[in-house]
């Protein structure tokens, strides 16, 4: 779960933070707006998503600084999540696979894990 911030942040903040968010993942962005952002950046995003933009998965806050946007990596979609939140949640799927299914992969799914 990600917080909204949009009604603590005026629409210039939101478009700083957008560009330092973006900077973060190494896109070409106004220097400008992103310095004004890193600021923000680390009072608002800095605890889940980490200095770097590194992410924290204990937390659930995914890593900023890649190429792997979950929900677009456009100025659009990055303001829509900063400023309204996500309530990122995976649908239940055994109705669909039945419960040993659901077991079997649960446990390959937790197998992955220990080999990090």
């Amino acid at each position: 779960v990600m917080p909204g911030f949009g009604a603590a942040l005026e629409p210039a903040a939101l478009e700083e933070l957008v560009a330092y968010v973006q900077s973060l993942a190494g896109r070409d962005v106004d220097a400008e707006l992103a310095a004004a952002g890193q600021t923000r950046y680390q009072t608002l995003c800095i605890a889940c998503h980490g200095p770097t933009g590194e992410g924290m998965a204990v937390l659930g806050g995914l890593a900023l600084n890649d190429e792997v946007w979950r929900y677009g990596g456009g100025p659009g979609a990055i303001r829509e999540s900063i400023a309204n939140g996500r309530m990122g949640q995976m649908p239940a799927q055994e109705p669909l696979l039945g419960a040993d299914r659901v077991h079997v992969l649960a446990a390959y799914v937790l197998s992955l894990a220990e080999e990090e």
